[in-house]
């Protein structure tokens, strides 16, 4: 087996506005890469993320508009936006205990 040779390192930021700053810093072999892959890696980078923000905001706003309509609580004349943002994720299940050892 061998070390991947690709290095990189990443910043996910909160700001106070409830936006979000993600920096990534790639060594050369991972430049190197990108470079290939893609003639602008900075597009390339931006679709890719896009892609997977649009899946998830599908998701949420399908979820919540399924849930709101099973409640009877669809806010008049809400937007997607709205509603995405007013979702809370489900708290994550909590890891079971593991089982005693049984006694010889």
């Amino acid at each position: 087996m061998y070390m991947s040779a690709i290095e990189y390192t990443t910043t996910y930021t909160k700001n106070d506005d409830n936006t979000s700053t993600f920096t990534m810093t790639m060594n050369e072999v991972c430049t190197k890469c990108m470079e290939s892959l893609s003639a602008d890696p900075e597009e390339y980078i931006k679709n890719t993320i896009g892609i997977k923000m649009e899946t998830e905001c599908t998701r949420i706003c399908l979820y919540e508009t399924n849930r709101h309509l099973e409640n009877g609580t669809m806010p008049g004349g809400a937007t997607k936006k709205q509603i995405i943002l007013a979702y809370t994720p489900p708290e994550p299940e909590p890891e079971p205990e593991p089982e005693p050892e049984p006694e010889p």
